[in-house]
Protein backbone atom coordinates (compact mmCIF):
# COMPACT_ATOMS: atom_id res chain seq x y z
CA UNK A 1 0.00 0.00 0.00
CA UNK A 2 1.33 3.44 -0.88
CA UNK A 3 0.61 4.97 2.55
CA UNK A 4 2.71 2.24 4.14
CA UNK A 5 5.64 3.00 1.82
CA UNK A 6 5.34 6.74 2.36
CA UNK A 7 5.23 6.40 6.14
CA UNK A 8 8.28 4.14 6.06
CA UNK A 9 10.12 6.68 3.91
CA UNK A 10 9.42 9.51 6.37
CA UNK A 11 10.53 7.41 9.31
CA UNK A 12 13.79 6.45 7.61
CA UNK A 13 14.83 10.07 7.11
CA UNK A 14 13.55 11.70 10.25
CA UNK A 15 12.55 10.95 13.79
CA UNK A 16 8.84 11.61 13.74
CA UNK A 17 6.34 11.13 16.48
CA UNK A 18 3.27 9.13 15.40
CA UNK A 19 1.44 12.34 14.58
CA UNK A 20 4.14 13.64 12.22
CA UNK A 21 3.79 11.02 9.50
CA UNK A 22 0.01 10.94 10.00
CA UNK A 23 -0.20 14.67 9.30
CA UNK A 24 2.07 14.35 6.27
CA UNK A 25 0.10 11.47 4.78
CA UNK A 26 -3.19 13.33 5.30
CA UNK A 27 -1.67 16.38 3.60
CA UNK A 28 -0.75 14.18 0.63
CA UNK A 29 -4.38 13.13 0.29
CA UNK A 30 -4.49 9.70 1.89
CA UNK A 31 -7.71 8.75 3.65
CA UNK A 32 -7.79 8.38 7.43
CA UNK A 33 -7.88 4.58 7.16
CA UNK A 34 -4.91 4.58 4.77
CA UNK A 35 -3.00 6.86 7.11
CA UNK A 36 -3.68 4.67 10.14
CA UNK A 37 -2.70 1.54 8.23
CA UNK A 38 0.49 3.05 6.86
CA UNK A 39 1.66 4.36 10.21
CA UNK A 40 0.74 1.20 12.14
CA UNK A 41 2.64 -0.97 9.64
CA UNK A 42 5.77 0.94 10.57
CA UNK A 43 5.70 0.39 14.30
CA UNK A 44 3.69 3.38 15.45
Amino acid sequence: MQADKSAKSYLEYSSFSRQGPMDQLKYEGFSQSQVEYGVSQNGY
